[in-house]
């Protein structure tokens, strides 16, 4: 996951991104910000939030709310030490076997 684009939601900012591992998972195309192909301009997807106040607001919004409820970060700690968990669990039960 990119960090960046988690910490910029956060921060109420509408993402461009492109379309690559990580930004496809945090970037609801349309919704919360747009994905570019890589050899796509970004431009025309800034261009078209400059000129569009209410939808740059409504990706503001929608990127806010997805980092808070998704990306928490006690919550992803807390996710991945479960992971870990389970794996030190996992390989310590096969060990006894």
């Amino acid at each position: 996951m990119a960090r960046s684009i988690i910490e910029s939601m956060a921060m109420e900012y509408a993402i461009v991104a492109t379309i690559i591992r990580g930004s496809r998972e945090e970037v609801d195309n349309g919704f919360n910000g747009y994905l570019v192909g890589l050899s796509d301009p970004m431009g025309n997807s800034l261009k078209g939030l400059v000129d569009d106040e209410k939808l740059l607001r409504s990706f503001q919004n929608e990127a806010r709310e997805k980092a808070v409820t998704l990306y928490d970060e006690k919550k992803v700690v807390q996710r991945q030490l479960d992971v870990f968990e389970h794996m030190i669990r996992r390989v310590n039960f096969e060990t006894l076997v």
